[in-house]
């Protein structure tokens, strides 16, 4: 059976869509974890900003450490985390909460799969 199983690779709920759906239906008092699909810091602020309070990545680091060991798994991480900082510097956010107050702009297929949701 040599199915061609790129058709799946977008398969499922995108991870930003799952958070903004996740929080409206929890509330403010449950804690969300956004995990799955994310692969840089901005993608974790963007998780962040809909409604996550933590988020999660395990393919980016695995892969580093494949490469390269520990060594090379703390340098992805380093990255990730740069990133992560950068977003918050950006948008003028000392905190998740900060983030969450600031503006966003949700258009295409995420805003469709939040309306949806």
């Amino acid at each position: 059976m040599s199915e061609d199983i790129t058709e799946y690779a977008r398969w499922g709920i995108p991870t930003a869509a799952a958070v903004a759906a996740v929080r409206r239906a929890v509330g403010p008092d449950v804690l969300v974890v956004a995990a799955g699909g994310m692969r840089t810091g901005l993608e974790v602020a963007k998780a962040l900003a809909l409604g996550a309070d933590l988020g999660g990545m395990a393919l980016p680091l695995f892969r580093a450490h494949q490469a390269g060991g520990l060594q090379e798994a703390e340098a992805s991480l380093e990255v990730v985390l740069a990133s992560l900082r950068q977003a918050f510097v950006l948008t003028g956010s000392r905190s998740v909460a900060d983030m969450r107050k600031r503006p966003r702009v949700v258009t295409g297929a995420l805003k469709d799969w939040i309306a949806a949701a």
